[in-house]
C-alpha cells in the first residue's frame, strides 16, 4: 500500500505517547497498556513482509487500522472512501463501511 509520508492526516507514526505520571485522564492503566502495546508494535516494525515496507497507522473515516505501507504519494483522506475500503479490503459488514450513493 502506498500512502502518504508521516505528518498527515492519513498515515501515522505506530507509536502512542507514553506518559511521566498518572493522571485523571491517563491513568496507571492506561499507562500500563500505553506501554505494552509500543513494545508490540515496536517488534512487528522489526519483521515487514518486504524491507521497503514500515509499519504505520492508518486513519480512515475516524477509525485507525495497523498496514504495512510505502512512504510515498499514494491513497489520500481526499480519495473515494469506497476505493480506500477496498484498497484495504476492510469488512463490507461493518456499519461504518461506507456506502456509495446509489446504495443509500
Amino acid at each position: 500500500m502506498m500512502c502518504l509520508k508521516d505528518g498527515t492526516t492519513q498515515t501515522l507514526r505506530p507509536k502512542l505517547w507514553e506518559a511521566e505520571a498518572a493522571t485523571e485522564a491517563h491513568n496507571d492503566l492506561l499507562m500500563s497498556v500505553t506501554i505494552e502495546v509500543n513494545e508490540i508494535l515496536e517488534e512487528v516494525a522489526k519483521n515487514p513482509p518486504q524491507p521497503h515496507l514500515e509499519l504505520s497507522l492508518i486513519l480512515f473515516q475516524s477509525r485507525y487500522m495497523l498496514a504495512w505501507t510505502s512512504p510515498m504519494r499514494g491513497l489520500t483522506p481526499d480519495d473515494d472512501p469506497i476505493e480506500i475500503a477496498k484498497a484495504f479490503r476492510l469488512r463490507r459488514d461493518d456499519p461504518d463501511y461506507p456506502v456509495s450513493e446509489e446504495e443509500e
